[in-house]
């Protein structure tokens, strides 16, 4: 005959994940204000993502819109001087109403273009450095705004701090496409700066590294006017 005793003692066992909903359910009964006002604060914060991200999306695509009107109006005539004036006014005027977005970013890129054009190489290099700093670096218009931003610098005298932005754009893109044409330019600057052995060094790179490239033979045409110079 069982023990009757035994029958009150018995326990239900339950599995981990049961016991874990079993907790979970005591924890809302004993904070049941405490978890209202954690899922309305939730759903408030997912109202407001969703409000910045309609906002941003139509905002993107206005800006978007004003940028294609002011380039396109400048490809139709970029030869009339009054034209070109425009576009930079209309330009400059677009990135200071703007902070972010594909056409913010190429809006410096087209400025510091249309400046250089003119050899307005201080306000150039400030438009191609703002490109720089705000735009990805798998883009392919940052290796041609870094060559050009260079050229404002050497232009203005700036060898050193030309150099230094080569190198820099060496050491963090060793993969890039245009690589060929950084290391080329790298080397005529230390040829400007009378540094004939650090210009012989990347004339070979470039030679070596890249055989079929326009830099390679450039390169080895300077490497052999250095020689015959000795």
């Amino acid at each position: 005959m069982a023990d009757k005793r035994t029958v009150n003692n018995i326990q239900i066992e339950r599995s981990g994940i049961e016991q874990f909903l079993m907790t979970v359910k005591d924890f809302i009964r004993g904070n049941a204000r405490y978890v209202k006002l954690a899922i309305l604060g939730l759903i408030i914060l997912i109202i407001i993502a969703i409000s910045l991200f309609i906002y941003i999306e139509s905002s993107s695509s206005s800006a978007l819109k004003k940028y294609e009107l002011i380039v396109d109006t400048y490809r139709m005539n970029p030869e009339d001087r009054a034209v070109k004036d425009k576009t930079i006014s209309d330009l400059r005027e677009f990135v200071k109403n703007t902070r972010f977005g594909h056409a913010h970013q190429m809006s410096f890129y087209i400025l510091g273009n249309l400046l250089y054009e003119d050899a307005k190489y201080d306000e150039a290099f400030e438009m191609f450095k703002n490109f720089i700093k705000k735009s990805s670096s798998d883009q392919i218009f940052i290796p041609i705004a870094v060559n050009k931003a260079s050229v404002c610098l050497e232009e203005q005298g700036k060898i050193d701090e030309a150099l230094a932005l080569l190198l820099k754009f060496e050491e963090d893109n060793r993969d890039s496409i245009v690589l060929d044409q950084i290391l080329y330019n790298t080397g005529r600057l230390y040829a400007v700066k009378g540094d004939r052995a650090k210009s012989r060094e990347y004339y070979n790179k470039v030679s070596t590294g890249y055989p079929d490239s326009v830099f390679s033979e450039r390169a080895r045409e300077r490497l052999f006017l250095q020689s015959a110079a000795k």
